[in-house]
């Protein structure tokens, strides 16, 4: 009975340690399939640069605490391994003479064995845990969609030139992420500036909440990655009337909006704000768009 016990707790704690090595293999990479997994299709640069990119030094992290709690667990499994073949041993070697004695100090070298092999298992477990779902949090934020705002222009009819003329506004989006954005949805819309010091830089001015996420209601389907898949997303036919304050730079122009998407089935956010700088002396059609100051301006989760 007692060897049937000893050679079913070894077989027990190699399983453990197999277990521990698929875990292991399953998040391990390389540097080079670090850079598979972690870089854009799209990206270019050499080896070393593509090394140092955050999503590549995040999967190469994770693997390394991977290996980590591998090594761990495989030094408590072997000290158990090694804990039960000693108390055979013990038990076949014991006299007569001095059995108690002999079975009390194995017990207490066994208890103290087996107590750090556990500790060390049960540290190698926590940080396989961590490191799993580290990983699986990195490979989602690495090569799930992301929806981007590149820049507005005048779209359909031409910059204003007088008071009276109608334009309208359309931003440049793109996803840079791997995955395609899915159930892409917008809301757009202009706003006015009309106290500020003339001359004033844009981080002096006060914004209005950019609250356009509350507002989507128009579903635009969905945006595929790379540089080639650059859309447009235009506003209302002419909804911008120039008058007088605005062609003499009295007030100001912006511009707001939200994109919300789906990817790896989680529904994602952007916002964001851009502001048209008057060029003096020049046409509207010289004016400078920037993007508002402000993390509540522009903003992705």
């Amino acid at each position: 009975m007692q060897r049937a016990t000893k050679w079913l707790s070894i077989f027990g704690l190699t399983l453990t340690l197999i277990g521990a090595a698929c875990g292991t293999y399953g998040v391990w990479l390389s540097p080079d399939e670090a850079m598979e997994r972690g870089v854009s299709r799209w990206s270019g640069g050499t080896r070393d640069e593509q090394l140092k990119l955050p999503p590549v030094q995040n999967l190469l992290e994770q693997s390394h605490f991977a290996l980590a709690g591998f090594i761990l667990i495989g030094v408590g499994t072997f000290l158990q391994i090694v804990g039960v073949a000693l108390q055979g041993y013990q038990q076949d070697y014991e006299t007569t003479f001095s059995i108690q004695r002999k079975q009390l100090r194995a017990a207490w070298s066994l208890n103290r064995i087996t107590f750090c092999s556990a500790a060390l298992a049960l540290g190698g477990l926590v940080v396989l845990f961590f490191t799993l779902r580290d990983n699986r949090r990195t490979m989602i934020e690495d090569h799930r969609a992301w929806i981007a705002a590149r820049y507005p222009f005048f779209d359909i009819a031409p910059p204003p030139k007088n008071s009276g003329d109608l334009f309208q506004i359309a931003v440049v989006y793109e996803n840079i992420g791997k995955e395609p954005a899915l159930a892409v949805s917008k809301y757009q819309e202009p706003f006015w500036i009309t106290e500020f010091e003339p001359l004033s830089s844009i981080g002096n001015l006060t914004f209005p909440e950019n609250q356009t996420c509350a507002k989507v209601d128009t579903n635009i389907g969905t945006a595929w990655p790379g540089e080639s898949g650059r859309y447009v997303s235009r506003g209302p036919a002419y909804q911008i009337i120039a008058d007088d304050k605005f062609l003499d730079m009295k007030k100001l122009l912006g511009y707001q909006g939200c994109f919300i998407y789906k990817t790896f089935e989680e529904a994602h956010k952007t916002g964001y704000c851009f502001l048209l700088i008057p060029v003096v002396a020049h046409p509207v059609a010289d004016w400078v768009w920037e993007m508002c100051p402000g993390v509540a301006q522009n903003f992705a989760d």
